[in-house]
């Protein structure tokens, strides 16, 4: 028996699993489901015969209910382990025994906060990495990433929990999702990561980074100059943007919050060759906008949120071809939908919330005179109007 996998979820209680330790010392594979509450198994108490396991995967257990078995870092042949969408409030040290493990998953479910243990700079042989979106160390310390050469991918890397000048010692990396807190000599390093290796595909969030001074706009100026860049987040106030051959031409998403803009920026976005998701929150301080009729080709997802002086959007015929989901909300000057969206004939889902009550009426009503709105989305199979 090479391949070993429990489904909790199909299991009695207290049914038992009567493997031999014979059985145990040649499975290579441990896989371990659960999405309900689940008594681990007495007999997996601890997985210390199971040494020559290669992949571990833990899946949807919540271990604040149930013990996580111990043993595990006896398997140090292992090359894979996962805690996916598990409950787990602590990581044990002991892991830091596993040299030869190329994959670590430690996203556990989203409200989870994971203690960390400083040990994974001993797992060179570390390839990705993927850490939960909240976490911290035991000792309130950065967590040392120095000496993993062989990293390929890390996510969720956040600069208050890491050293930023550990990325520029990891030379084989080429997926990088990170957050960045406004600091401007951590952005600068992780522009210097991106120009120093023009094959980290590189997803960033930027928060609180107002772009009031020369000095600060031009990092962002830089930022998005970066063509590993693919995904972009940026809160802060920009008020005004460089023209879009300056930006990545492979930037596939882009949420700009809070950025104050004086242009419409649409006139820039709509031309990024590969731009599909496109959110602006709270982006854009003009009364108009336009998308003209050969923009926004491969756009996909469009969000207009809390933009509070939008009084006319326009959209002409040919625009936003690929278009499937339209969101707007809390733009409550915004007069109508535009004409042009009936020629949007791929749009499938159409959410409209917070909005004035008269917007409201010309989608929502039947007749005629009042519903002045309604054949411009009549071909939309997915309608959501909240009036709240």
């Amino acid at each position: 028996m090479h391949r070993v996998a429990i489904n909790f979820d199909e299991c009695e209680e207290g049914c038992v699993f009567p493997l031999i330790d014979d059985e145990k010392m040649h499975a290579r594979v441990l896989l371990c489901s659960a999405k309900k509450k689940q008594v681990w198994p007495r007999e997996l108490s601890s997985l210390a015969k199971f040494k020559y396991l290669r992949i571990l995967d833990f899946n949807g257990f919540n271990f604040d209910l149930t013990i996580l078995p111990d043993g595990i870092a006896a398997a140090v042949h292992l090359r894979y382990l996962s805690f996916r969408d598990c409950v787990l409030a602590e990581l044990p040290s002991s892991i830091g025994n596993l040299r030869f493990l190329i994959i670590l998953d430690l996203r556990v479910q989203y409200s989870t906060k994971m203690i960390i243990p400083n040990v994974l700079w001993k797992m060179r042989n570390l390839k990705h990495l993927y850490f939960p979106l909240l976490f911290e160390t035991s000792d309130a310390g950065k967590i040392r990433l120095d000496g993993l050469t062989e990293l390929e991918t890390i996510t969720n890397f956040n600069t208050w929990m890491f050293n930023v000048g550990d990325l520029l010692k990891m030379p084989k990396l080429q997926f990088l999702a990170a957050n960045v807190a406004g600091n401007l000599e951590d952005i600068e390093s992780i522009i210097k990561c991106m120009t120093m290796n023009s094959n980290v595909e590189t997803s960033l969030e930027i928060r609180d980074f107002d772009c009031y001074t020369e000095e600060r706009h031009s990092v962002f100026r830089k930022v998005l100059a970066c063509q590993p860049l693919r995904v972009l987040c940026m809160e802060g106030h920009l008020c005004r943007m460089p023209m879009h051959y300056k930006f990545s031409q492979n930037l596939t998403k882009i949420i700009f919050i809070g950025s104050e803009l004086i242009e419409d920026p649409m006139r820039t976005l709509e031309k990024l060759p590969k731009l599909r998701v496109l959110v602006l929150d709270d982006a854009f301080v003009g009364k108009e906008t336009v998308c003209s009729s050969s923009g926004f080709l491969e756009l996909k997802i469009l969000e207009l949120l809390n933009l509070h002086t939008l009084e006319k959007w326009t959209v002409e015929d040919g625009a936003m071809p690929k278009l499937s989901t339209l969101v707007l909300a809390n733009c409550r000057r915004l007069e109508m939908l535009p004409e042009g969206l009936q020629f949007v004939r791929g749009l499938q889902e159409l959410d409209v919330s917070r909005m004035s009550k008269d917007f409201q009426k010309r989608i929502r009503n039947v007749d005629p005179e009042m519903g002045r709105d309604t054949h411009k989305v009549q071909h939309v199979p997915s309608i959501v109007l909240d009036d709240k």
